[in-house]
């Protein structure tokens, strides 16, 4: 006859140090203790109250976790396969090599929650964000990268431009001066510098769509080369020259795309004022900039294809 393996001897991690083994059962009371390799499954645990617990290969698969409070907890290796969510806290928690599919999340809290290895479902995980925006980006961000690491492209990119948002909220907020947080922490320097951050982040959104955008990319570059640069260069034609007669707009169209793609294209116009020169040197620096992005976006793509 086998023996009877003792949760002792199954708990060697650096996370259990401290917390003694024990079978995790109603009426889901535990603290500093180790819930390691159960079987949890299909069962509807209400009001569990859990602090500084880890959690090590447990299986949730399919229970309903509902009204429950973790707080500084470690989920470790844990399964929750079509596990559903209620109103639970998880303040503080660390979720380390778990695995979400088909997991439910309705109205629970994440706050200083941080993942490694793993992340959560973005369509599930969205309305349950911290509503403060500087705790939102902070675990968009986690969310964000480790997802990215899992190659779940579109995932990590939900959560990136989730993370842009709440950083660009907690911006304004703090030049605002909201809340007497933010009048606490940032003083007239720093709210300066914070309207800063946000009037750069807008302007990144607007031009290169963060770099997270190809047909923002694409569109953009086409109204910059085909209209707004030569509209300006328009305003500037005594300051150049045309040994082929007189300066037109097909011209200067010309001009302004050999400025975004000279190996491909050619121009017979020559800048000779210095606002011509300055403007020209412009176009050409924001088109290594935007084709540089693209090449980023198309490699980053194919990674995760």
């Amino acid at each position: 006859m086998s023996k009877k393996p003792d949760l002792r001897e199954s708990v060697d991690n650096g996370y259990s140090i401290g917390r003694r083994p024990v079978q995790f059962g109603s009426p889901y009371k535990a603290q500093d203790e180790t819930i390691a390799n159960q079987r949890l499954d299909r069962m509807t645990i209400s009001a569990a109250e859990c602090k500084h617990c880890t959690f090590l290969n447990v299986s949730f698969m399919e229970a309903r976790l509902e009204k429950g409070n973790f707080t500084d907890c470690i989920f470790l290796g844990c399964y929750f396969r079509r596990t559903d969510l209620r109103d639970c806290s998880f303040v503080g928690c660390r979720f380390i090599d778990c695995r979400f599919p088909h997991l439910a999340i309705r109205s629970c809290d994440f706050r200083y929650a941080s993942f490694k290895g793993c992340a959560l479902p973005v369509e599930e995980m969205l309305y349950s964000l911290p509503s403060e925006p500087n705790l939102r980006e902070e675990l968009a961000r986690n969310l964000s990268i480790e997802a990215g690491r899992l190659g779940l492209s579109r995932e990590a990119g939900r959560y990136r431009d989730t993370e842009i948002r709440a950083m660009e909220a907690h911006l304004l907020a703090a030049f605002k001066g909201e809340s007497s947080w933010y009048r606490e922490h940032f003083a007239v320097l720093a709210r300066v510098k914070a309207f800063l951050q946000f009037v750069g982040s807008l302007v990144n959104r607007w031009i290169w769509g963060y770099g997270n955008r190809l047909p923002v990319l694409l569109r953009n570059w086409v109204i910059a080369s085909a209209l707004v640069f030569p509209l300006l260069f328009l305003t500037l034609r005594s300051e150049f020259q045309s040994p082929e007669g007189p300066i037109t707009i097909s011209a200067l169209l010309l001009f302004s795309f050999k400025n975004s793609v000279p190996a491909a294209l050619s121009s017979s116009l020559i800048p000779i004022g210095p606002f011509a020169t300055g403007l020209a040197l412009l176009e050409s620096i924001y088109s290594v900039i935007t084709f540089a992005l693209m090449a980023s976006y198309v490699f980053r793509w194919s990674l995760h294809r």
